[in-house]
């Protein structure tokens, strides 16, 4: 009995500590490269890869952290 119930706390704590690593992966930062009219930037982020995001008064150089959430990539001045 106590063995069933160790062995199920000790599953969920190693659910949850892999899930919330694997949720705070997604934070990268990245540079703006440019910056369009309609206020979308092309930031490139440290592995290399471009994607592009909505960004209001940024400029080309600024600093960016960047956290991807449901398939979509949103950043943050730094």
């Amino acid at each position: 009995m106590i063995r069933t119930v160790t062995k199920t706390v000790v599953m969920a704590f190693a659910g949850l500590l892999l899930s919330t690593t694997l949720a705070t992966a997604g934070d990268t930062k990245g540079i703006v490269t440019a910056v369009d009219n309609q206020g979308m930037a092309t930031v490139k982020m440290e592995d290399g890869k471009e994607y592009r995001v909505r960004g209001e008064g940024w400029k080309p150089g600024a600093k960016v952290d960047c956290e991807a959430k449901e398939g979509k990539t949103e950043c943050k001045a730094t």
